[in-house]
């Protein structure tokens, strides 16, 4: 048996890439890496405050819950904002504010919560907004809502001053 024999070959050019080009390439890489965990990251927590809203929305509703739409009002100097509440009351459980459509709370506004009582306010809180225009809050540190008139949100503008924004009878 005869072993095969190499046929020749035409030299081989070697091939060289610039330092300067692997390591802008090398930077590139790490670049789109770094940006695409993040845009990654970002959606999934997107999603899970999404996903916590409805499930909290399901739970009430499914334990009997009731929805009472907050009705909006006009801002001076804002009057293409229609932001939208609702209070969901269930048996047994803390009442819940969700506000949609809302601008997110930045230094320039700032969204108050209030319980009103024979034309004296209480405020609840702060209600935190983010950027899709969405929040939560549990109404906490009272029995019930049955002594209460109304429900509302307020918001603090950059002048310094209030408007009611929304507001509802809690018992409907």
């Amino acid at each position: 048996s005869v072993a095969p024999t190499p046929i020749a070959s035409a030299r081989v050019r070697e091939f060289r890439i610039p330092r300067w080009l692997a390591a802008a390439a090398a930077v590139l890489l790490v670049a789109l890496t770094a940006s695409t965990m993040t845009m990654g990251m970002a959606l999934r927590n997107r999603n899970q405050e999404s996903d916590a809203m409805e499930s909290t929305m399901a739970y009430y509703m499914t334990s009997g819950g009731n929805v009472i739409q907050l009705a909006s009002h006009e801002i001076p100097g804002h009057e293409d904002w229609w932001g939208k509440g609702a209070l969901l009351i269930a048996p047994d459980m803390p009442p819940v504010l969700i506000l949609d459509n809302c601008e997110a709370m930045n230094k320039e506004k700032t969204y108050v919560v209030w319980l009103q009582e024979g034309g004296e306010r209480t405020g609840m809180g702060q209600i935190a907004v983010n950027d899709d225009g969405r929040g939560m809050m549990t109404i906490t540190g009272i029995e019930s809502l049955e002594g209460y008139d109304m429900i509302g949100v307020s918001v603090k503008m950059d002048d310094g001053n209030f408007y009611d924004l929304m507001e509802a009878a809690p018992h409907q």
